[in-house]
């Protein structure tokens, strides 16, 4: 082989070496760029979210006091009504006939205890024999129970009487059912009409039963309806029914109540929307972003980058948590530079760079 053939051999393998010792130092020096942001002490809010609809704060059934037929129906479907507005009269004679017999028959009885009351004086003024006193005291007892059975009577008689006319508990909107209707009878049992506070409104939300163990009445809301999602209003929970109701996906839930005040929006009965339901308050947690949080079976860590630019796997204890947030109860201090860009990638030990 010619000298200069191995010459140029030597200088293309020296080449070869250098490239790849250039490409391996490359590679020991080369840094991961991620993103840090510090451990920081807040306030913490852990919320339920729960959707559901608005609902009026007060309504009632309006049921007739007794039997009969409807004479009046004096109010139409949807109408404005104000307090004790008359909204129906039921036919009123079969009452004034039951408020003249309970009369009679109370006047009946107040006679049998006169009558009574004589005879037991005579026997005693007459006769010692006991079985004859006992029997005209037990008379006159009977007689005077029969007073107060009348008495009664007369009462509710009249109370039926004076509630022949329905009137209106509070001012609301009515709403008439197509069966009310003059002619028609009625009984206690069916409601003649609604009428619904529509001066004050509540949300009413479906909270899941995985949830509902932590709400409570007097929490803070948040709600945001359908028809308005750039304007919340906040509320508070006043009421949490512990009878459950399926969804339209099949679940559990427990509907919560909550009360707000809609201000000047144009808020309607039914409309549709959502709430978060804060649960619980932490003013002092130590927080990180939940991206940061890596999950490896039953551990928790995360990477902290100190000032020798090193990505340092650090175990920790997770307590609160939100959609955004976690608190840290144990592995790192405020201020800690936790990596959250590029964290699942890391090694524990790795150099990095920051962006």
């Amino acid at each position: 082989m010619k000298r200069s053939t191995l010459i140029a051999g030597g200088v293309a393998l020296a080449l070869v070496l250098a490239a790849g010792g250039g490409y391996a130092y490359s590679l020991a020096n080369a840094r991961t760029t991620v993103g840090v942001v510090p451990a920081t002490v807040e306030a913490l809010s852990i919320a339920v979210s729960a959707s559901g609809t608005v609902d009026a704060a007060r309504q009632r059934n309006i049921h007739p006091v007794t039997g009969g037929t409807l004479a009046t129906v004096m109010v139409k479907d949807g109408e404005q009504v104000a307090k004790d507005a008359k909204l129906a009269t039921l036919d009123d004679r079969p009452l004034r006939l039951a408020v003249t017999r309970a009369e009679a028959s109370l006047a009946a009885a107040k006679a049998a205890v006169t009558a009574a009351r004589a005879q037991q004086k005579l026997v005693e003024d007459k006769y010692s024999i006991r079985l004859e006193k006992q029997a005209a005291a037990e008379a006159v007892t009977s007689a005077e129970q029969a007073v107060t059975t009348g008495r009664d009577a007369l009462a509710q008689a009249k109370r039926e009487l004076a509630a022949a006319t329905v009137t209106a508990p509070f001012a609301g909107v009515v709403t008439v059912p197509d069966g009310t209707e003059p002619g028609a009878g009625v009984n206690p049992a069916v409601a003649l009409m609604t009428v619904v506070d529509t001066s004050s409104v509540d949300f009413v939300a479906a909270v899941d039963e995985s949830d509902i163990a932590q709400v409570s009445t007097g929490q803070p809301a948040s709600i945001v309806l359908d028809s308005a999602p750039s304007t919340p209003f906040t509320g508070k929970v006043t009421s949490v029914r512990t009878t459950p109701i399926t969804t339209a996906t099949g679940g559990i839930a427990f509907p919560v109540r909550i009360t707000f005040d809609p201000g000047g929006a144009r808020v309607f009965l039914g409309m549709s929307g959502s709430a978060e339901l804060t649960v619980k308050s932490i003013p002092d947690a130590l927080t990180v972003p939940i991206e940061s949080v890596i999950t490896a079976g039953a551990d928790r860590y995360v990477f902290v980058v100190r000032t020798d630019g090193v990505a340092h796997r650090t175990a920790v204890t997770i307590g609160a948590e939100t959609g955004t947030r976690a608190q840290v109860l144990v592995g790192v201090q405020a201020g800690d530079r936790v990596v959250t860009a590029g964290a699942t990638t890391l090694t524990d030990g790795q150099r990095v760079e920051v962006a």
